[in-house]
This record gives C-alpha cells, structure tokens and sequence, in this order.
C-alpha cells in the first residue's frame, strides 16, 4: 500500500492507495507521529510521498524506517522536463497534479487546474 501526504498552506491531507484504490483518505490541519503510526499499524505502508509547502507537524523518520520514501521536490525524478525558469521555485502541488495528470492521460495535451489555497493552472 502507499502513503501519499500532502501538506498545504492551510491543510495536510493524506489518503493510503492500494492499486489505483483509495483505501482510506483525511484532512486535517495536523498530522502527528501518532496519527502516521497508528496508519501504519493499520495499513502494510510499503511506499509513501510527501509534497510539503509548510512545515510537516511530524517526524519523516517514521516514514523512512519503514517505507520507500520520497519527499517530492525539484530533484524528484518526473515523467516530464521542468522548464520552469527557477525549478527549485515551481510549488510541488504543481508537480505533482502535472504528474498525476500525465499518468492518467498519457501523450496527450491536458489542463491542470488546482484549486488549493490559490488557483494554478498548468
């Protein structure tokens, strides 16, 4: 199963996927050390991701020790080229809708439109 957390501006929500299946989804404006445990004793986490644009509110030492762990950023290895002027500066809710939208439709022309705490559309 996999651990996919996003943490926003104004909430941290995160959902465990088996396959393509949502098995379990939350948001909240905190996710502690205790909460991503009792996840883990829950659910066989085997892959986990994290897209951070505040701080996480918990340690990413419990992902690390007991999962494939990625913490999304500009260096993050991607199905397509970043051609942002500054890459360190494109928000990784952006990279990563872009990424999700290219996997659901592969070789063709999409629009992405994010509607967080700003409105992005890629």
């Amino acid at each position: 199963m996999d651990l996919i957390i996003d943490r926003g501006n104004t909430f941290v929500k995160w959902a465990i996927f088996e396959d393509k299946e949502i098995r379990f989804h939350c948001r909240s404006q905190v996710l502690s050390d205790e909460r991503i445990e009792s996840l883990m004793k829950l659910y066989p986490i085997q892959n986990s991701i994290v897209s951070a644009v505040a701080e996480l509110g918990f340690s990413e030492e419990l992902l690390r020790s007991s999962s494939q762990y990625i913490r999304l950023d500009h260096l993050t290895p991607i199905p397509f080229q970043n051609q942002y002027d500054t890459p360190e500066t494109l928000g990784r809710d952006r990279i990563a809708a872009v990424a999700g939208a290219m996997a659901e439709w592969p070789n063709r022309n999409v629009l992405v439109l994010d509607t967080g705490t700003c409105l992005t559309i890629d």
